[in-house]
């Protein structure tokens, strides 16, 4: 769903909070979202990427990337309890043009996922 989406990412950042204003539009379904990290390793609260439920993350710096991971329980149709664990990665490229977002996600019945997000600057 998301490999057919515009998004649009504005970001501000001043150690250690990083604010991001994520605009989507899919299929002409239209979403914003205003996230914020704090690379101390704090902790933090943000809308989860699709549904209306949050995510709860720790982010830290591990050299020039800035990482949030986060693990959620998740109760299924069944009655089953699985358990979701999520690396997001980002890093800018050294001539600050580009960043890449690759998000890791395991624990899903599918399997283990990698997804690979590449933003551009706006000129």
């Amino acid at each position: 769903m998301l490999a057919n989406a515009e998004i649009t990412l504005v970001i501000t950042h001043k150690e250690p909070e990083l604010k991001i204003s994520r605009k989507a539009s899919v299929n002409g379904r239209e979403q914003a979202q205003i996230l914020t990290y704090y690379s101390d390793g704090r902790g933090e609260t943000n809308p989860a990427v699709i549904g209306s439920t949050e995510t709860k993350t720790r982010t830290k710096w591990d050299k020039t990337k800035l990482v949030s991971d986060a693990s959620t329980s998740l109760n299924t149709p069944r009655g089953d309890t699985i358990h979701i664990d999520t690396s997001e990665r980002r890093e800018l490229s050294t001539d600050g043009n580009t960043l890449t977002i690759t998000v890791s996600i395991s624990g899903t019945p599918q399997g283990p996922q990698v997804i690979k997000q590449v933003y551009g600057r706006a000129p």
